[in-house]
């Protein structure tokens, strides 16, 4: 569900209507309503911005029960200018990053729709996403 439109249904074949086909594994089935997914896309668009974006890879330390969908959170909440956050990969080490630790890495797009962000101004969004994520014990990776 969302906002209340149910927009997938998942659950297992049945085993006699699996065998029936000569599936004699579990599998699941996904129906996904791509018309109430694609109309929800619909509402959300706007125009593109005719600025051109600055983009920045940032890569965090935390604790590995921090999931990704958080952390994409907090950082698009950090910032007005902030166009989109998309994580890219984890990292998992004990000795490098540490034990029960992880370090996920997200590609950051800044923007605006009314000028073109100097590089000071994306280094003060930069600044206010690592600050704000530092309140969370989230760091930056050295």
């Amino acid at each position: 569900m969302y906002n209340n439109v149910r927009i997938a249904e998942y659950g297992y074949i049945h085993p006699s209507y699996a065998a029936e086909y000569g599936i004699s594994v579990d599998t699941l089935l996904c129906e996904i309503y791509t018309d109430a997914t694609w109309l929800e896309a619909y509402k959300k668009f706007s125009a593109l911005s005719k600025f051109p974006t600055i983009q920045r890879e940032l890569a965090f330390v935390m604790k590995e029960e921090t999931t990704t969908q958080d952390v994409v959170q907090i950082i698009q909440a950090s910032h007005t200018d902030i166009q989109d956050v998309n994580f890219i990969d984890a990292y998992r080490h004990d000795e490098k990053v540490g034990t029960g630790m992880k370090s996920l890495n997200f590609s950051c797009t800044f923007g605006r729709n009314d000028a073109t962000l100097t590089d000071e101004e994306a280094g003060a969004i930069q600044h206010a996403i690592i600050d704000v994520l530092t309140k969370h014990d989230i760091h930056l990776r050295a």
